[in-house]
């Protein structure tokens, strides 16, 4: 019995040193993370007005205006209250700095927590398993723990909605005041992101039909805590919004739509492709023969069946919404390992040498993710030294820098009137900020587009109509599709469709305003939709 305890100790120890070990590593990667997309507006007030646009040039200088303002964003922007208050709050009187480290340690705390929930005890070899899930399996951290909009959305949303598993899984009875905490912690927690409580949530009410004898004090104010987070996102104006703009699609008879989301489902299942192997355990487990036993962790199951469905009726290809789904997929892996562990009965030496061989297979992609974040950080450097040392009028050429698992990287776009460029006319003091490729930019600078139609449709704007919303591009019927080609294009809804043109610069030349649209062959004709309402239909022939 000592020399189990003794072992204990060890592993306990070198649990610890572990966990800050990577938590140091992942600081670095923070210090290498500037502001960047959505960060810059959150150093500015919204106001009632966000609906049309978002933000205004006000500067966030009170803890006072945070609140009004962020009420403004639920009203107009999406219903994620609790989250972007906290991202406003870093973005403009905190800083990043000091989001640096609090953002670590809520990173390792959202280890322990996997590690605690998969196994109940601090393990070597969950630990082992979560590391390399961040490395390889989770979907994208530049995204979601890096970026601090991206972090505060998906991984402080995880890491609050699973300390609600956790204590409703604890359960046991609470004092007043502590029950109360919970409550309104819980609230806190499902109101921060739909991508994740709406499936916790759910999952949460399954497990209280089938569990109904769990559910006995503050199990119950923490259900009812969590779902009416839920409630607050899914009934705000701003989520209403979203859902009406078409980031939802409902343009689909029901025959593609369903059909399309099989398709978004397979591809997901090949980028994440945990989901797929969180899909094979679960059906294993079904079968006598697997001997998986969830127990209490019932409920992270149901929550990962019901995100499942969620995010399929969703339709939304982003990887980064299904990071929620993802972290419950990497807890019910681990679960099943350490049970099967069990039953087979490894010895400690097994364990041990697994979680090294594991860890190792960490430490190159750790490095290259060091070295990714620092390159990035200079770049970003580059860039906003460009930028400040540009006259009022910021014209800078557009140098890419491609995004990788642990760097979401952002850029100065084209249309000065784009919403990160506008907020960048803010933050450096500009009258506007855009960048341009190479060959426009070199013709800009010398005062000669000769050479721009070779690659660009040039369209004179009329000075009222120069605020553009967005340009759709008519697309000529393409004969070389073979049938194959064509089954997909229809199930995908995107047979001799339109697509939208990302990409497209403004610039100010010889008294006038010129819009430049990259050519493209298979273009019949533009349709530019200006922010008066105005559409305009301009061919390309």
């Amino acid at each position: 019995m000592i020399r189990s305890q003794h072992k204990l100790n060890i592993e306990t120890v070198l649990y610890i040193i572990l966990l800050f070990a990577i938590g140091f590593w992942f600081l670095l990667l923070n210090w290498n993370t500037p502001f960047m997309h959505d960060d810059l507006a959150y150093h500015y007030y919204y106001d009632s007005n966000s609906a049309l646009e978002r933000p205004t040039s006000e500067p966030i200088t009170s803890f006072w205006q945070i609140f009004p303002s962020m009420w403004n964003h639920y009203n107009a922007v999406n219903g994620r209250f609790t989250s972007h208050l906290i991202i406003q709050l870093f973005c403009g009187l905190l800083g990043k700095s000091v989001f640096n480290y609090i953002n670590t340690c809520i990173f390792i705390l959202f280890c322990d927590l996997i590690v605690l929930l998969s196994c109940g005890k601090r393990k070597l070899l969950p630990l082992a398993i979560v590391v390399v899930s961040v490395m390889y399996l989770l979907p994208f951290p530049g995204q979601t723990m890096l970026w601090l909009t991206g972090s505060v959305n998906y991984l402080w949303s995880a890491t609050f909605s699973l300390i609600v598993i956790k204590f409703l899984i604890v359960g046991g009875k609470r004092s007043i005041i502590t029950t109360l905490m919970l409550f309104l912690f819980a609230i806190f927690a499902g109101w921060m992101n739909e991508s994740i409580s709406f499936g916790i949530g759910g999952g949460l009410v399954v497990y209280f039909f089938m569990h109904k004898d769990r559910f006995m004090g503050v199990s119950r104010w923490i259900v009812l805590g969590y779902l009416l987070g839920c409630l607050m996102i899914l009934l705000s104006p701003g989520t209403m919004n979203r859902a009406a703009s078409g980031e939802i699609n409902t343009e689909l008879d029901f025959f593609q739509m369903i059909s399309s989301r099989i398709m978004s489902t397979v591809f997901l299942m090949k980028t994440i492709p945990i989901l797929l192997i969180t899909w094979i355990v679960i059906l294993f487990s079904c079968f006598k023969c697997g001997k998986v036993s969830f127990e209490d962790r019932r409920v992270i199951v149901y929550s990962f069946i019901v995100s499942a469905f969620f995010c399929f009726l969703l339709g939304i290809m982003e990887p980064r919404v299904y990071f929620g789904m993802a972290v419950l997929g990497v807890i019910i892996a681990i679960t099943t390992f350490y049970s099967s562990n069990r039953l087979f009965n490894f010895p400690h030496t097994v364990n041990y040498c697994v979680s090294v061989l594991i860890f190792a297979l960490c430490v190159s992609p750790a490095i290259k993710a060091l070295d990714r974040t620092s390159e990035y950080s200079q770049y970003s450097k580059d860039v906003e030294s460009r930028i400040k040392s540009s006259p009022s009028e910021c014209v800078i050429e557009a140098i890419p820098f491609y995004s990788s698992r642990f760097v979401y990287a952002t850029r100065v776009y084209a249309n000065r009137y784009q919403l990160h460029n506008r907020v960048r006319s803010f933050y450096y003091h500009k009258k506007f900020v855009c960048a341009i490729p190479k060959q426009l930019y070199t013709s800009y600078k010398t005062h000669n587009l000769s050479l721009a139609p070779d690659n660009y449709l040039i369209i004179s704007l009329e000075s009222s109509h120069k605020e553009i919303k967005g340009i759709t591009a008519q697309l000529s019927p393409d004969i070389n599709l073979s049938n194959r080609q064509r089954v997909i294009r229809y199930l995908l809804g995107t047979l001799n469709d339109r697509i939208i043109i990302p990409d497209y610069a403004i610039l100010d030349y010889q008294s006038e305003s010129l819009l430049f649209v990259p050519r493209q062959d298979n273009i019949n004709k533009l349709l530019v939709t200006f922010k008066n309402g105005l559409i305009t239909e301009f061919s390309c022939e």
